[in-house]
C-alpha cells in the first residue's frame, strides 16, 4: 500500500507521463482538448478576372500576414499582388525577367511579421524579398559559381524570427538554411524516408509556435521542425498521398491540401485528423487536385489558389454546432 505521499508522487508521475505521450502524438503538442471540429467548408467567394490592370493568371502561392493582408503569386503574369483583409486589391510588383523586382514563374510565398515577403522565384532559381508594400529589397540566388548544380528551383520558403531563410528544394529533395546574411549554412533535411529526411518537399508554413510545418509530399506526411531546424515529429503518414500545402488557423488547427487524394484535411494541434473533405469545396466545380496553395485568413475563412482555372477560392468553415 502506498502512503499519502507515495500516492501523490505516483499520481504526479502518471500525469506527467500522459502529458508527455500526448505532447508527442503526431509530432505536435496538444494545446487544447476543446479545439472546434469542422463540419463543412463552403464556397463563399471567387476572385478572378482583372486585378490591378491584369487578369489573374495561374495564381500559385498565398500567404496572410498578422494584419490580415493577403499576398499572392500571380504566376501567369510573373508578379506578386497584395489584397487588403477585405479582399480589395492594393499593390503589385513584377513582370517577366531576371532583373531586380522582376520574376519568372513565382511559386510559394511567405510572410513573417509583416516586414518581409519572400517569394520562390522558380524560373530564376532564387528567392526574392519584398517589403509589405511590395517594394523590392534583395534577392538570394541559388546559382553558385562553386557548385552550379548544388540547388534546384525553390519550392517552399520561410523566414525565421532570427532572419534565417529556409528554402525547400523539390528538385534535390532537401531543405536548405541560409543565415541572416543570406549565406548558405547547412541542410536541415536531405533525401530519405526516415524521420527528418525528405522527398519532394513542397510548402513550408509557420506552425503557430515559432517553428515550421513542411509538406514532405514524397513521403506522404507533414513534418514539424522547431525554429532551429530540428526535426520535431510528423503526422498524417497513414492518411496522405501527396500533401502539397498546409496552413495553421487561429485555433492552431492544421489544414492540408492533398493533391492526389484529392482532399482537404484538418488536424488538431496533436496531429489527429478531425475533418476531411473529399474532391472539392462544397459549391465549387473543380477538385482539390487543382489547388496549389492554401492560407488561413484573419476572419477564419480559407483562401485557396485554383491555379489551372485562374482564380482564388474563399471557403467559409463551419464547425460542429453551427
Amino acid at each position: 500500500m502506498l502512503n499519502e505521499r507515495g500516492r501523490l508522487i505516483f499520481a504526479t508521475a502518471l500525469i506527467a507521463a500522459g502529458l508527455a505521450c500526448g505532447g508527442k502524438q503526431g509530432g505536435v503538442s496538444d494545446e487544447s482538448a476543446a479545439v472546434p471540429k469542422p463540419s463543412a467548408v463552403i464556397l463563399d467567394t471567387v476572385i478572378d478576372g482583372d486585378i490591378l490592370g491584369e487578369p489573374l493568371s495561374a495564381p500559385y502561392g498565398v500567404a496572410v500576414d498578422f494584419r490580415g493582408s493577403i499576398y499572392i503569386t500571380d504566376a501567369g503574369n510573373h508578379r506578386v499582388i497584395s489584397l487588403s483583409h477585405q479582399l480589395a486589391p492594393r499593390d503589385d510588383i513584377g513582370g517577366y525577367g531576371s532583373a531586380p523586382g522582376l520574376l519568372n514563374r513565382p511559386g510559394f510565398i511567405s510572410v513573417d511579421n509583416g516586414l518581409n515577403v519572400l517569394v520562390a522565384d522558380r524560373g530564376n532559381t532564387r528567392v526574392c524579398r519584398f517589403n509589405s508594400r511590395l517594394q523590392f529589397v534583395n534577392e538570394l540566388t541559388l546559382l553558385t559559381f562553386d557548385d552550379p548544380v548544388l540547388f534546384g528551383q525553390p519550392s517552399g520558403v520561410a523566414l525565421t524570427d532570427y532572419g534565417e531563410i529556409w528554402v525547400a528544394d523539390r528538385d534535390k529533395d532537401r531543405v536548405a538554411l541560409f543565415d541572416n546574411t543570406d549565406r548558405f549554412d547547412r541542410f536541415i533535411a536531405e533525401f530519405g524516408y526516415s524521420g527528418g529526411q525528405v522527398s519532394s518537399p513542397e510548402k513550408i508554413a509557420p506552425d503557430g509556435r515559432g517553428g515550421f510545418l513542411l509538406c514532405d509530399a514524397g513521403n506522404s506526411r507533414v513534418s514539424r521542425y522547431d525554429r532551429f531546424g530540428n526535426f520535431a515529429g510528423a503526422f498524417g503518414e497513414k492518411v496522405f498521398r501527396y500533401p502539397v500545402a498546409a496552413t495553421v488557423d487561429r485555433a492552431l488547427r492544421v489544414w492540408v491540401v492533398d493533391r492526389d487524394l484529392p482532399a482537404l484535411l484538418c488536424f488538431d494541434p496533436a496531429g489527429r485528423l478531425i475533418f476531411e473533405l473529399q474532391s472539392r469545396i462544397l459549391g465549387a466545380d473543380h477538385s482539390f487536385a487543382d489547388i496549389t496553395d492554401i492560407a488561413a485568413m484573419s476572419d477564419g475563412r480559407l483562401i485557396l489558389c485554383d491555379s489551372p482555372h485562374n482564380r482564388l477560392l474563399i471557403g467559409r468553415v463551419l464547425n460542429d454546432g453551427e
